[in-house]
């Protein structure tokens, strides 16, 4: 990414250093992405919520959030909502499955409103099952 576009790079960059602050988020990079993964308190799971690709795309994954949802115990409706506010910032149509877009073509301040209001939710319903 830093090679493509040094703009969004830099955005990106402070997006993820952000999140690497919280003790809640795991910051895991692989070959072709960063993701943010929620650890969900005492259950062992943890929950993707959201990654940056290579090119400079940001972006969730609603259905695999609601596999790791489930496996953790908790409703995958979490996860179908949230899908939903992200197809709503993320400005995708209804029938696209995988979100995502250019991190420069998104309202970052909502995009963070967003997951962490689904970081809060997954808490208060990991808490009200333990």
């Amino acid at each position: 990414l830093k090679k493509q576009s040094r703009d969004e790079y830099e955005v990106a960059r402070k997006l993820i250093d952000e999140y690497k602050e919280r003790e809640d988020i795991d910051i895991d990079p692989d070959e072709t992405s960063i993701v943010a993964r929620l650890d969900i308190n005492d259950s062992g799971y943890r929950s993707s919520t959201f990654y940056i690709s290579q090119n400079g795309h940001v972006g969730v994954w609603p259905r695999t959030i609601a596999t790791q949802l489930e496996k953790a115990g908790l409703d995958r409706k979490l996860a179908e909502d949230y899908g939903s506010e992200m197809r709503t910032v993320l400005k995708m149509p209804a029938r696209r499955v995988e979100l995502s877009c250019p991190i420069r073509n998104i309202d970052l301040e909502r995009f963070k409103s967003v997951v962490n209001a689904f970081i809060e939710n997954v808490k208060i319903a990991n808490s009200d099952r333990l």
